[in-house]
């Protein structure tokens, strides 16, 4: 039967049990500025940033969000940051000169903001370093299962992909399948019958253009996407060629209370 994501029933769905090593520990130690650890990454020319909205900066050491008239300096580079609190956007910390801060870095949408605010302030836009070459980038949340989870709901290179997961390790993706309609409504239309006894187990036989799940089958580590409902997706596996995979639905609340946030 063709189950439409948002019309699944969830009371068949089944207890989570995530693939993930919660007992892995990195390779980091503690400092003012965040959490330190090994990476390779890209790098990208200042003059493609724009500007570079962040959460949190530091204020006379302490790590606060943008309140109207507050100075700081930006976690990640280390600049000279000013609180924007106008009426329309978001009230967010902006340097006052475009520096190279973040090339990975998202201004937060309203899709990150709801995602990270489940979490904890203090696991949300934590920093990375690589010791040995000073390279810094910010994880939108690192919970205590020392695990980094990355909201992406802007288009990614597959060298992006690849230098990220490189960097953080352990860490899981959690993608904005809503973002465009016409991902979202191949997906429920290609979202098939039960693969086992398991209802939350489905087929995937992918119709229409859309190039979502090819695209994110190339991740080595595990993705979750979110259709603006009730529930998340983990892409289990997928051939592009074939154009047929797995997926598995997990409640947003269990998944985002499995990781220590807490759903609202």
């Amino acid at each position: 039967m063709l189950y439409p994501r948002d019309r699944m029933p969830q009371a068949a769905l089944r207890p989570i049990q995530y693939p993930i090593e919660v007992a892995w520990q990195p390779d980091v130690r503690l400092s003012p500025t965040g959490i330190y650890s090994p990476c390779c990454a890209r790098r990208i020319n200042a003059e493609q940033l724009g500007e570079i909205r962040v959460r949190y900066a530091f204020v006379n050491g302490y790590r606060v969000e943008a309140e109207k008239g507050l100075h700081g300096k930006c976690p990640c580079c280390n600049s000279d940051v000013i609180a924007k609190c106008g009426n329309f956007k978001v009230h967010h910390w902006a340097h006052k000169t475009r520096e190279l801060c973040d090339p990975w870095w998202e201004n937060e949408s309203e899709w990150h903001r709801t995602w990270k605010s489940y979490f904890p302030s203090k696991s949300q836009e934590r920093v990375f370093t690589d010791e040995k070459t000073g390279e810094r980038h910010i994880a939108d949340v690192y919970v205590e299962k020392n695990v980094v989870i990355e909201f992406q709901s802007y288009s990614i290179s597959a060298e992006e992909m690849s230098a990220r997961e490189r960097f953080y390790q352990q860490m899981i993706w959690v993608v904005n399948g809503a973002k465009r309609d016409f991902d979202r409504i191949y997906f429920h239309q290609s979202v098939c019958g039960a693969h086992t006894d398991d209802p939350s187990l489905r087929k995937i036989r992918w119709v229409g253009r859309s190039k979502l799940l090819a695209k994110w089958e190339a991740a080595t580590k595990h993705v979750y996407m979110d259709f603006g409902t009730d529930l998340v997706w983990h892409l289990i596996e997928y051939d592009p060629k074939a154009k047929n995979g797995l997926v598995r639905a997990y409640p947003k609340q269990k998944f985002v209370e499995f990781f220590g946030g807490i759903y609202s």
